[in-house]
């Protein structure tokens, strides 16, 4: 009787524990990893801010070009004096040759330097924005309940170069990972115990 008692609560402990596993199995079915994707470019392209940055360097670039013009306006008056007024080789000629070379230099030199600048105030405005992008897929993948948000497509069309731009992102794939698929902080602790214990 008691034999027979005990194999009756192993098959109900059997039961029990099977029920338990197949219950783990259907939440973990009913609960799966959300996965989003995002396109970056996209995004960044249709943003608002976007739009603003790459006008305000469009008028900075504008603006530069008028000034490009002027000077080169002046170099072709300069020119003109040369010719109307002296004679080639004279030393007024060669006075005159001489403070339109310092002039083209110096001019050039000034273009090159704005131009630059306009560039890394744009590159420093698409980093600000990219890092606000991020931020906020973050934010919308934790109160959408997603586990994960991927990269969706290749950036090919930007305000600025792609080499640029690949800077800025770091050629990043994975732009949010929740706790709940994130092993890293396992992983570490797994190997740092195993290698103080000496196995």
């Amino acid at each position: 009787m008691k034999k027979r008692f005990g194999i009756i609560l192993a098959i109900a402990v059997g039961v029990v524990g099977a029920g338990s596993y197949v219950a783990e199995a259907n939440f973990m079915r009913a609960q799966p990893t959300k996965v989003a994707v995002v396109n970056v470019g996209e995004v960044m392209t249709s943003l608002a801010e976007n739009k603003a940055v790459h006008a305000r360097y469009q008028n900075s670039i504008d603006k530069l070009e008028v000034q490009r013009k002027g000077d080169q306006r002046k170099v072709n008056e300069m020119t003109k004096k040369m010719a109307k007024l002296y004679a080639p080789g004279s030393a007024d000629y060669l006075r005159l040759e001489d403070e339109r070379q310092a002039f083209v230099v110096t001019a050039k030199t000034k273009l090159q330097i704005a131009v630059s600048k306009a560039d890394r105030y744009r590159f420093a405005e698409i980093r600000l924005l990219y890092i606000n992008i991020v931020k906020n897929i973050e934010s919308i993948a934790k109160a959408e309940g997603y586990d994960i948000v991927i990269q969706g497509a290749n950036i090919k069309q930007m305000p600025i170069n792609g080499k640029a731009f690949q800077a800025v992102t770091n050629n990043r794939t994975i732009l949010y990972l929740s706790d709940k698929v994130n092993l890293t902080k396992t992983v570490i602790d797994a190997m740092n115990a195993k290698y103080k214990s000496g196995k």
